[in-house]
């Protein structure tokens, strides 16, 4: 997701009066997705975001991104 387009979505949830904890969720879940088509493995992708590959799987479940 491009940055402009990302602001637009979190702008769009404020407005609609998201919670805290929603926006958040939403915004990490964007940021593992485009880490995860840019990286070629999980492993990696866990490196680039500075957390260990379970909680990449973790999330990637959580978030249903197979």
């Amino acid at each position: 997701m491009r940055v402009v387009e990302f602001c637009n979505k979190l702008n769009k949830l404020y407005h609609r009066g998201e919670r805290l904890k929603d926006i958040v969720e939403s915004v990490e879940r964007e940021v593992i997705k485009d880490v995860l088509q840019d990286s070629k493995s999980i492993r990696k992708a866990a490196k680039k975001l500075g957390v260990s590959h379970t909680t990449i799987i973790n999330k990637i479940n959580k978030y249903n991104l197979n």
